[in-house]
Order: structure tokens, then C-alpha cells, then sequence
């Protein structure tokens, strides 16, 4: 991780770093950076080639056979090509053959991001499921799982153990991860933890989410849910990533949405 000073509060609650940089550190900040997830490769271009940095977490482990049995990854840039990942290793609403991918940065316990939810859900219908798929990764507004969080804030006090408890039931079974983070999803406040919690154990079982629970791989997700959001320099959430940028998105109307993907993803309504 960069040294760099951390000292100003966003709105939101959520660190942001500044400019003021020492000496040593401008020499670091132009290193070349591969921070190797088990999902996601974000790929920090520099102009120098220092010694190496200690990753961020832990290798990628590489296996024949992803998580839904496919023998072949497929590999998606998103952000002028400093974010690679594999689309078979990521929570995704919407196909993973989709035709166009973009990242979208929630918490669980953001209203915005709650309201923002079904309009993203109506985009796909607009542009066509088989063309547009969502990567959706927390990064959950709680100083416990996101050191960038400086406020802690009552309405987020369980938003870690949100992301959790949505990320188990990816980690569990993915195909059954869209279905049960629209039901999370659904309404201005999330159910009660153990309602969530029970629903969990419907879907994927109780062994199954209790292991997946407090498996690497739920808590490296939240770690790429928050090293993005510190890579892409956002200061609010929720947030969309496509393959050549970023924004905040604002859910104000459903038609200010299309507007707003149209011109980032040049995607066209189906007929």
C-alpha cells in the first residue's frame, strides 16, 4: 500500500488521500503495483520499476475449473485496463457471457445505493440481459471492514456483517447470489440481520454459509470492494465502473440513469 497521508473526511464519512506527499513517498508513489486478488488483478500503472510491494491480499489461487464449473476464464478490463479480473470468479447480477460488464461499489445500509438497485435492474431489461451484466462488490460504509470509512455512523453499524452475509451465499453457491441479493435488496432498510441470516440458510444451507461465512474469500471481496474504491479516487458511493470510467451515480429518475449509461457504456435500447 502506498504511504500516502490520509487526513480529509468526504461527506460520506469515507477517507480520502491528499496531495501531501514527502519526499519518499513521491519516489514510491511511481511504482509499478500488482495487487493480486483471488477475484480481481487491478493492475496500477507507474513509471518506474521499484522493489517489490507486499500485496494488498492474498495470490490469486490459479485452479482448472472456475467456481461454476466452466473450464475457461474470461477475462474483463474495466477502467482503461487497470482493473482484470475473471468474470466466473466474481458476484455478478445478470450473465457472465453478458456482452458488456460494468463494476458497481454499494453497501447493503446505503439508501442511495438501495434505491439505485432496481433502476439498475430495469437498465438490463432496457439494453438486454444478454448485453449488460453487473459486478456488484461492497464497500460497506463501517470503519470495521473499510479503514477509508472516519465516522462511524449508526445507520452503518451492521453494514460489514451485511456484505458478509451477502458475499457467504456468493462464496456458497453463486448462482444462487443474484436471487437472494435482490430479496437484500428490496425496500429503503435491509431486513434484520436474522432475517437475512435465516433466508441465507433457505438457499445455500446452514454448513454452507456458516463456512463460507469465514472463508478468505468473503474478506478478500470486501478488500477489493474498498482497495477499488481507493484506486478509482471516489468519494461517494454507490458507483459504476465501466471500461473507460467512473461516477457516481445519483438515483433521481430511472431516465437519468439510461441517460447517464448510455453515454458511458455507448450501449442502445433493444427494440
Amino acid at each position: 500500500m502506498l504511504p500516502l497521508r490520509i487526513e480529509r473526511a468526504s461527506k460520506s464519512g469515507i477517507r480520502r488521500a491528499n496531495s501531501g506527499i514527502s519526499a519518499g513517498t513521491i519516489l514510491s508513489a511511481f511504482i509499478a503495483i500488482h495487487i493480486l486478488f483471488p477475484a480481481l488483478l487491478i493492475d496500477l500503472k507507474a513509471q518506474e520499476t521499484p522493489p517489490p510491494v507486499a500485496p494488498l491480499a492474498a495470490p490469486a489461487v490459479q485452479t482448472a475449473h472456475s467456481p461454476l464449473g466452466k473450464s475457461e476464464a474470461r477475462e474483463v478490463l474495466l477502467y482503461n485496463g487497470e482493473m482484470k479480473f475473471d468474470i466466473n470468479k466474481v458476484p455478478v447480477l445478470g450473465p457472465r457471457d453478458a456482452k458488456y460488464i460494468v463494476l458497481e461499489l454499494f453497501c447493503y445500509t446505503c439508501k442511495q445505493c438501495r434505491a439505485l438497485h432496481p433502476q439498475m435492474k430495469q437498465a438490463q431489461t432496457r439494453y438486454g440481459r444478454e448485453n449488460f451484466a453487473i459486478v456488484v462488490l461492497p464497500s460497506p460504509l463501517n470503519i470495521e471492514c473499510n479503514p477509508l470509512v472516519v465516522r462511524a455512523l449508526h445507520e452503518h453499524r451492521y453494514a460489514c456483517s451485511y456484505a458478509e452475509y451477502g458475499l457467504a451465499v456468493a462464496a456458497a453457491d453463486m448462482e444462487k447470489f443474484e436471487e437472494f441479493h435482490n430479496w437484500l435488496m428490496t425496500g429503503e432498510q435491509p431486513p434484520l440481520l436474522s432475517a437475512v441470516r435465516a433466508k441465507a440458510y433457505e438457499m445455500v444451507g446452514k454448513e454452507n454459509f456458516d463456512t463460507a461465512r469465514k472463508s478468505q474469500k468473503v474478506k478478500d471481496w470486501i478488500t477489493d470492494g474498498v482497495t477499488i474504491f481507493k484506486h478509482v479516487d471516489a468519494d461517494a458511493i454507490p458507483q459504476i465502473i465501466t471500461d473507460k470510467r467512473k461516477s457516481a451515480i445519483i438515483p433521481t429518475s430511472v431516465e437519468n440513469l439510461y441517460t447517464g449509461l448510455d453515454q458511458m457504456t455507448g450501449l442502445k435500447p433493444v427494440e
